[in-house]
Protein backbone atom coordinates (compact mmCIF):
# COMPACT_ATOMS: atom_id res chain seq x y z
CA UNK A 1 0.00 0.00 0.00
CA UNK A 2 1.31 3.40 -1.01
CA UNK A 3 0.29 6.44 1.02
CA UNK A 4 0.97 9.98 -0.19
CA UNK A 5 1.21 12.99 2.12
CA UNK A 6 -0.03 15.82 -0.07
CA UNK A 7 0.96 19.45 0.20
CA UNK A 8 -1.80 21.81 1.25
CA UNK A 9 -3.26 23.88 -1.57
CA UNK A 10 -6.21 25.75 -0.06
CA UNK A 11 -5.82 29.50 0.39
CA UNK A 12 -4.86 30.78 2.87
CA UNK A 13 -2.13 28.14 3.01
CA UNK A 14 -2.13 25.78 5.96
CA UNK A 15 1.07 24.72 7.75
CA UNK A 16 -0.42 21.57 9.32
CA UNK A 17 0.29 18.06 8.10
CA UNK A 18 -1.40 14.71 8.68
CA UNK A 19 1.76 12.87 9.80
CA UNK A 20 5.08 14.09 11.19
CA UNK A 21 8.33 12.50 9.97
CA UNK A 22 8.60 10.29 13.06
CA UNK A 23 4.94 9.26 12.81
CA UNK A 24 5.52 8.17 9.21
CA UNK A 25 8.35 5.87 10.25
CA UNK A 26 6.28 4.54 13.17
CA UNK A 27 3.48 3.61 10.79
CA UNK A 28 5.86 1.91 8.36
CA UNK A 29 7.49 -0.02 11.19
CA UNK A 30 4.11 -1.29 12.34
CA UNK A 31 2.93 -2.06 8.78
CA UNK A 32 5.93 -3.10 6.63
CA UNK A 33 3.67 -3.35 3.57
CA UNK A 34 3.06 0.42 3.70
CA UNK A 35 5.24 2.87 1.76
CA UNK A 36 4.88 6.60 2.47
CA UNK A 37 5.77 9.34 0.00
CA UNK A 38 5.95 13.04 0.88
CA UNK A 39 4.96 15.72 -1.62
CA UNK A 40 7.49 18.54 -1.32
CA UNK A 41 6.19 21.66 0.47
CA UNK A 42 7.90 24.82 1.64
CA UNK A 43 5.12 25.86 3.99
CA UNK A 44 4.33 22.90 6.26
CA UNK A 45 5.53 22.94 9.88
CA UNK A 46 7.99 20.09 9.20
CA UNK A 47 10.56 20.74 6.48
CA UNK A 48 11.25 18.42 3.56
CA UNK A 49 14.68 17.78 5.04
CA UNK A 50 13.21 16.53 8.30
CA UNK A 51 11.40 13.81 6.33
CA UNK A 52 14.51 13.03 4.27
CA UNK A 53 16.57 12.69 7.46
CA UNK A 54 14.43 9.68 8.40
CA UNK A 55 14.75 8.08 4.99
CA UNK A 56 11.35 9.12 3.67
CA UNK A 57 11.13 9.91 -0.06
CA UNK A 58 10.28 13.56 -0.73
CA UNK A 59 9.10 14.12 -4.31
CA UNK A 60 7.84 16.98 -6.44
CA UNK A 61 5.08 14.81 -7.86
CA UNK A 62 3.57 11.98 -5.88
CA UNK A 63 3.55 8.54 -7.52
CA UNK A 64 0.35 6.57 -8.03
CA UNK A 65 -0.84 6.06 -4.43
CA UNK A 66 -3.63 4.05 -2.86
CA UNK A 67 -4.42 6.77 -0.31
CA UNK A 68 -3.71 10.49 -0.26
CA UNK A 69 -3.65 12.24 3.13
CA UNK A 70 -4.26 15.97 3.56
CA UNK A 71 -5.79 18.38 6.04
CA UNK A 72 -7.89 21.12 4.40
CA UNK A 73 -9.94 20.95 1.22
CA UNK A 74 -7.87 19.98 -1.83
CA UNK A 75 -7.70 22.33 -4.78
CA UNK A 76 -9.95 20.88 -7.51
CA UNK A 77 -7.13 21.00 -10.10
CA UNK A 78 -4.90 18.91 -7.82
CA UNK A 79 -7.35 16.02 -7.33
CA UNK A 80 -6.34 12.74 -9.01
CA UNK A 81 -9.26 10.88 -10.57
CA UNK A 82 -10.34 7.45 -9.31
CA UNK A 83 -8.31 7.69 -6.11
CA UNK A 84 -8.98 7.70 -2.35
CA UNK A 85 -8.43 10.77 -0.18
CA UNK A 86 -8.73 11.66 3.51
CA UNK A 87 -9.20 15.33 4.40
CA UNK A 88 -11.74 17.73 5.89
CA UNK A 89 -14.19 18.26 3.01
CA UNK A 90 -16.48 20.84 4.60
CA UNK A 91 -19.36 19.77 2.37
CA UNK A 92 -21.45 17.54 4.64
CA UNK A 93 -23.51 20.48 5.98
CA UNK A 94 -24.22 21.50 2.41
CA UNK A 95 -21.64 24.32 2.41
CA UNK A 96 -22.27 25.97 -0.94
CA UNK A 97 -18.87 27.69 -0.94
CA UNK A 98 -17.43 24.21 -1.60
CA UNK A 99 -19.86 23.32 -4.38
CA UNK A 100 -17.09 23.08 -6.98
CA UNK A 101 -15.18 20.66 -4.73
CA UNK A 102 -18.24 18.45 -4.23
CA UNK A 103 -18.90 18.34 -7.96
CA UNK A 104 -15.24 17.55 -8.71
CA UNK A 105 -15.26 14.64 -6.25
CA UNK A 106 -18.20 13.18 -8.17
CA UNK A 107 -16.99 13.89 -11.70
CA UNK A 108 -13.51 12.51 -10.94
CA UNK A 109 -15.01 9.44 -9.25
CA UNK A 110 -13.00 10.05 -6.09
CA UNK A 111 -13.56 8.19 -2.85
CA UNK A 112 -13.20 10.72 -0.07
CA UNK A 113 -13.11 9.93 3.65
CA UNK A 114 -13.93 12.95 5.79
CA UNK A 115 -12.09 13.17 9.12
CA UNK A 116 -15.02 15.05 10.60
CA UNK A 117 -17.28 12.05 10.02
CA UNK A 118 -15.00 9.39 11.52
CA UNK A 119 -16.87 8.35 14.66
CA UNK A 120 -16.62 5.46 17.13
CA UNK A 121 -19.37 3.01 18.10
CA UNK A 122 -20.66 5.48 20.69
CA UNK A 123 -21.11 8.24 18.12
CA UNK A 124 -18.10 10.27 19.25
CA UNK A 125 -15.67 11.87 16.83
CA UNK A 126 -12.37 10.01 16.75
CA UNK A 127 -10.06 12.64 15.29
CA UNK A 128 -10.23 16.41 15.34
CA UNK A 129 -8.37 19.68 15.81
CA UNK A 130 -11.10 21.07 18.06
CA UNK A 131 -9.02 21.53 21.20
CA UNK A 132 -6.45 23.60 19.32
CA UNK A 133 -9.19 25.70 17.70
CA UNK A 134 -10.51 26.39 21.18
CA UNK A 135 -7.08 27.20 22.62
CA UNK A 136 -6.14 29.62 19.84
CA UNK A 137 -9.64 31.08 19.51
CA UNK A 138 -9.72 31.98 23.19
CA UNK A 139 -6.20 33.42 22.99
CA UNK A 140 -7.28 35.65 20.11
CA UNK A 141 -10.30 36.68 22.18
CA UNK A 142 -8.00 37.85 24.97
CA UNK A 143 -5.99 39.84 22.42
CA UNK A 144 -9.23 41.45 21.22
CA UNK A 145 -10.18 42.41 24.80
CA UNK A 146 -6.78 43.98 25.35
CA UNK A 147 -6.85 45.88 22.04
CA UNK A 148 -10.45 46.98 22.58
CA UNK A 149 -9.34 48.58 25.85
CA UNK A 150 -6.18 49.99 24.27
CA UNK A 151 -4.03 47.98 26.66
CA UNK A 152 -0.72 46.31 25.86
CA UNK A 153 -0.94 43.81 23.01
CA UNK A 154 0.51 40.31 23.16
CA UNK A 155 2.19 38.45 20.27
CA UNK A 156 -0.21 36.82 17.78
CA UNK A 157 -0.70 33.11 18.33
CA UNK A 158 1.00 32.17 15.05
CA UNK A 159 4.28 33.64 16.34
CA UNK A 160 4.18 31.26 19.32
CA UNK A 161 5.80 27.88 18.76
CA UNK A 162 4.27 26.04 21.70
CA UNK A 163 1.30 26.12 24.06
CA UNK A 164 3.72 27.05 26.81
CA UNK A 165 4.48 30.28 24.93
CA UNK A 166 0.74 30.97 24.73
CA UNK A 167 0.40 30.60 28.51
CA UNK A 168 3.37 32.90 29.19
CA UNK A 169 1.87 35.64 27.01
CA UNK A 170 -1.54 35.40 28.67
CA UNK A 171 -0.04 35.96 32.10
CA UNK A 172 1.27 39.35 30.95
CA UNK A 173 -2.26 40.68 30.39
CA UNK A 174 -4.13 42.98 32.73
CA UNK A 175 -7.73 42.25 31.82
CA UNK A 176 -10.72 44.42 32.70
CA UNK A 177 -13.56 43.09 34.85
CA UNK A 178 -15.58 41.68 31.97
CA UNK A 179 -18.30 39.07 31.88
CA UNK A 180 -17.80 36.40 29.21
CA UNK A 181 -20.09 33.69 27.84
CA UNK A 182 -18.53 30.46 26.56
CA UNK A 183 -20.66 27.95 24.66
CA UNK A 184 -19.71 24.38 23.81
CA UNK A 185 -18.60 21.47 25.97
CA UNK A 186 -16.77 19.46 23.32
CA UNK A 187 -13.11 19.71 22.31
CA UNK A 188 -13.48 23.33 21.21
CA UNK A 189 -15.21 24.46 24.39
CA UNK A 190 -12.77 22.63 26.66
CA UNK A 191 -9.78 24.11 24.85
CA UNK A 192 -11.22 27.61 25.09
CA UNK A 193 -12.06 27.14 28.77
CA UNK A 194 -8.46 26.15 29.49
CA UNK A 195 -7.17 29.47 28.16
CA UNK A 196 -9.94 31.57 29.72
CA UNK A 197 -9.12 30.14 33.14
CA UNK A 198 -5.38 30.64 32.71
CA UNK A 199 -6.19 34.29 32.00
CA UNK A 200 -7.88 34.59 35.39
CA UNK A 201 -11.59 34.48 34.55
CA UNK A 202 -13.63 32.95 37.36
CA UNK A 203 -16.39 30.50 36.42
CA UNK A 204 -19.74 31.43 37.99
CA UNK A 205 -23.39 30.35 37.84
CA UNK A 206 -26.30 32.26 36.28
CA UNK A 207 -27.33 33.99 39.49
CA UNK A 208 -23.90 35.55 39.95
CA UNK A 209 -23.33 36.17 36.23
CA UNK A 210 -26.63 38.03 35.82
CA UNK A 211 -26.27 39.96 39.07
CA UNK A 212 -26.35 43.74 38.96
CA UNK A 213 -23.62 44.01 41.58
CA UNK A 214 -20.45 45.85 40.49
CA UNK A 215 -17.92 43.47 39.01
CA UNK A 216 -14.40 43.46 40.49
CA UNK A 217 -12.75 40.58 38.58
CA UNK A 218 -13.35 38.88 35.19
CA UNK A 219 -16.08 36.22 35.23
CA UNK A 220 -17.39 33.69 32.75
CA UNK A 221 -20.29 31.30 32.46
CA UNK A 222 -20.04 28.06 30.50
CA UNK A 223 -23.38 27.44 28.80
CA UNK A 224 -24.58 24.12 27.43
CA UNK A 225 -27.58 23.42 25.20
CA UNK A 226 -29.87 22.98 28.21
CA UNK A 227 -28.90 26.41 29.56
CA UNK A 228 -29.33 28.10 26.20
CA UNK A 229 -32.42 26.58 24.54
CA UNK A 230 -36.05 26.31 25.64
CA UNK A 231 -38.81 24.07 24.29
CA UNK A 232 -41.41 25.90 22.20
CA UNK A 233 -44.22 23.98 23.89
CA UNK A 234 -42.97 24.40 27.46
CA UNK A 235 -41.74 20.84 27.78
CA UNK A 236 -38.59 19.82 29.65
CA UNK A 237 -35.35 20.06 27.70
CA UNK A 238 -34.42 16.72 26.13
CA UNK A 239 -30.95 16.36 24.65
CA UNK A 240 -32.12 13.50 22.43
CA UNK A 241 -35.04 15.53 21.06
CA UNK A 242 -32.89 18.63 20.66
CA UNK A 243 -30.51 16.77 18.37
CA UNK A 244 -33.23 14.93 16.45
CA UNK A 245 -35.79 17.79 16.25
CA UNK A 246 -33.98 21.05 17.02
CA UNK A 247 -36.75 23.04 15.33
CA UNK A 248 -38.86 22.42 18.48
CA UNK A 249 -36.58 24.75 20.46
CA UNK A 250 -35.77 28.45 20.62
CA UNK A 251 -32.73 30.28 22.00
CA UNK A 252 -32.97 31.92 25.40
CA UNK A 253 -29.51 33.46 25.28
CA UNK A 254 -30.89 37.00 25.57
CA UNK A 255 -31.38 36.46 29.29
CA UNK A 256 -27.56 36.32 29.51
CA UNK A 257 -26.51 38.80 26.81
CA UNK A 258 -27.76 41.82 28.74
CA UNK A 259 -24.94 41.15 31.22
CA UNK A 260 -22.26 40.11 28.71
CA UNK A 261 -19.19 41.90 27.36
CA UNK A 262 -17.70 39.00 25.39
CA UNK A 263 -19.21 35.95 23.68
CA UNK A 264 -17.05 32.97 22.72
CA UNK A 265 -18.98 30.52 20.54
CA UNK A 266 -17.66 26.96 20.56
CA UNK A 267 -20.81 24.87 20.10
CA UNK A 268 -21.56 22.45 17.30
CA UNK A 269 -24.48 23.86 15.29
CA UNK A 270 -27.09 21.90 13.37
CA UNK A 271 -28.38 24.03 10.44
CA UNK A 272 -31.92 22.98 11.40
CA UNK A 273 -31.48 24.41 14.90
CA UNK A 274 -32.27 28.02 15.79
CA UNK A 275 -29.44 30.47 15.76
CA UNK A 276 -28.05 31.66 19.06
CA UNK A 277 -29.63 35.07 18.37
CA UNK A 278 -30.80 37.13 15.40
CA UNK A 279 -29.36 40.29 13.85
CA UNK A 280 -32.13 42.47 15.27
CA UNK A 281 -31.39 41.23 18.78
CA UNK A 282 -28.03 42.99 18.66
CA UNK A 283 -29.78 46.33 18.06
CA UNK A 284 -31.85 46.03 21.22
CA UNK A 285 -31.00 47.90 24.40
CA UNK A 286 -30.35 44.55 26.11
CA UNK A 287 -27.30 43.87 23.94
CA UNK A 288 -25.51 47.22 24.11
CA UNK A 289 -22.94 45.90 26.57
CA UNK A 290 -21.73 43.25 24.10
CA UNK A 291 -18.36 44.31 22.66
CA UNK A 292 -16.63 41.21 21.25
CA UNK A 293 -17.76 37.97 19.62
CA UNK A 294 -15.36 35.13 18.83
CA UNK A 295 -17.01 32.56 16.58
CA UNK A 296 -14.56 29.69 16.89
CA UNK A 297 -16.76 27.17 15.06
CA UNK A 298 -17.19 29.72 12.25
CA UNK A 299 -20.39 28.66 10.51
CA UNK A 300 -20.89 31.59 8.15
CA UNK A 301 -24.44 32.99 8.38
CA UNK A 302 -25.22 30.29 10.92
CA UNK A 303 -25.09 29.94 14.72
CA UNK A 304 -23.67 33.48 14.97
CA UNK A 305 -25.54 35.41 12.24
CA UNK A 306 -23.30 38.49 12.40
CA UNK A 307 -20.36 36.36 11.25
CA UNK A 308 -20.17 37.96 7.82
CA UNK A 309 -17.03 36.21 6.62
CA UNK A 310 -13.99 34.32 7.90
CA UNK A 311 -11.21 36.57 9.14
CA UNK A 312 -7.58 35.57 8.62
CA UNK A 313 -4.58 34.79 10.77
CA UNK A 314 -2.88 37.94 9.45
CA UNK A 315 -6.01 40.09 10.02
CA UNK A 316 -7.99 38.30 12.73
CA UNK A 317 -10.51 41.01 13.58
CA UNK A 318 -13.17 43.14 11.95
CA UNK A 319 -16.03 45.19 13.38
CA UNK A 320 -19.72 44.53 12.89
CA UNK A 321 -21.93 47.61 12.75
CA UNK A 322 -25.03 46.28 14.49
CA UNK A 323 -27.30 49.04 13.15
CA UNK A 324 -26.33 48.87 9.48
CA UNK A 325 -25.54 45.13 9.61
CA UNK A 326 -22.27 45.78 7.81
CA UNK A 327 -18.54 45.24 8.20
CA UNK A 328 -16.31 48.03 9.48
CA UNK A 329 -12.59 48.30 10.33
CA UNK A 330 -11.62 46.63 13.61
CA UNK A 331 -11.90 48.64 16.84
CA UNK A 332 -13.28 51.62 14.90
CA UNK A 333 -16.19 52.48 17.22
CA UNK A 334 -17.34 51.55 20.74
CA UNK A 335 -20.82 51.04 19.24
CA UNK A 336 -19.55 48.20 17.04
CA UNK A 337 -19.02 44.56 17.91
CA UNK A 338 -15.51 43.32 17.20
CA UNK A 339 -15.57 39.91 15.50
CA UNK A 340 -12.93 37.14 15.52
CA UNK A 341 -13.89 34.55 12.87
CA UNK A 342 -10.72 32.76 11.76
CA UNK A 343 -11.74 29.43 10.19
CA UNK A 344 -8.34 27.69 10.43
CA UNK A 345 -7.36 28.51 14.01
CA UNK A 346 -5.27 25.35 14.66
CA UNK A 347 -2.95 26.55 11.89
CA UNK A 348 -1.67 29.13 14.39
CA UNK A 349 -0.14 26.29 16.46
CA UNK A 350 0.62 23.96 13.56
CA UNK A 351 3.41 21.92 15.13
CA UNK A 352 1.58 20.85 18.30
CA UNK A 353 -1.72 20.49 16.45
CA UNK A 354 -0.15 18.25 13.80
CA UNK A 355 1.61 16.06 16.35
CA UNK A 356 -1.63 15.50 18.23
CA UNK A 357 -3.61 14.84 15.05
CA UNK A 358 -1.02 12.44 13.68
CA UNK A 359 -0.86 10.45 16.91
CA UNK A 360 -4.60 9.74 16.67
CA UNK A 361 -4.35 9.04 12.95
CA UNK A 362 -1.70 6.31 13.38
CA UNK A 363 -3.27 4.80 16.51
CA UNK A 364 -6.97 4.77 15.69
CA UNK A 365 -7.74 5.64 12.07
CA UNK A 366 -5.11 4.32 9.67
CA UNK A 367 -4.91 0.86 11.32
CA UNK A 368 -8.65 0.58 10.71
CA UNK A 369 -8.22 1.59 7.06
CA UNK A 370 -5.16 -0.60 6.42
CA UNK A 371 -6.66 -3.72 7.98
CA UNK A 372 -10.28 -3.32 6.91
CA UNK A 373 -11.39 -0.64 4.46
CA UNK A 374 -14.95 -1.93 4.83
CA UNK A 375 -15.10 -1.24 8.57
CA UNK A 376 -18.17 0.62 9.81
CA UNK A 377 -16.00 3.51 10.97
CA UNK A 378 -14.38 4.03 7.57
CA UNK A 379 -17.53 3.41 5.55
CA UNK A 380 -19.52 5.81 7.73
CA UNK A 381 -17.01 8.57 6.93
CA UNK A 382 -16.87 7.88 3.19
CA UNK A 383 -18.75 10.72 1.50
CA UNK A 384 -18.36 9.96 -2.22
CA UNK A 385 -17.57 6.78 -4.13
CA UNK A 386 -17.57 5.89 -7.84
CA UNK A 387 -19.17 9.15 -8.88
CA UNK A 388 -22.00 9.15 -6.32
CA UNK A 389 -22.71 10.29 -2.80
CA UNK A 390 -22.72 7.35 -0.41
CA UNK A 391 -25.95 6.25 1.24
CA UNK A 392 -25.56 8.29 4.43
CA UNK A 393 -24.85 11.42 2.38
CA UNK A 394 -27.37 11.12 -0.46
CA UNK A 395 -29.11 14.24 0.93
CA UNK A 396 -26.24 16.22 -0.61
CA UNK A 397 -27.39 15.31 -4.13
CA UNK A 398 -30.14 17.93 -4.03
CA UNK A 399 -27.71 20.56 -2.81
CA UNK A 400 -24.72 20.07 -5.10
CA UNK A 401 -26.23 18.71 -8.33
Amino acid sequence: MKIGIIKETKQPLDKRVALSPLQCTELQSKYPQVQIFIESSNIRCFSDQEYRNLGLPVVENLPDCDLYLGIKEVNVDCLVSNKTYMFFTHITKGQLYNQSLAQALLSKRIEVIDYERIIDKYGNRVIAFGRFAGLVGAYNTLRAISLWNKNVDIPPAHTCRTLEDIHKNIKQLELPAYRLILTGHGRVGKGAKEIIQVAGFEEVDKEIFCSKKPLRTPQFIHLNYKNTYRHKYQQEFSREEFFSNPQNYYSDVMSYLAHTDVLVAGSYWNPQAPRLFEMDDLKSSECQRLKIISDITCDIDGYIPCNLRPSTIENPFYDYDRYNESEMPPFSSPKHITMMTIDNLPNELPLEASLHFGSVLISKVLPEYISNKQSAMIQGATITQKGNFCTHYCYLENIFH
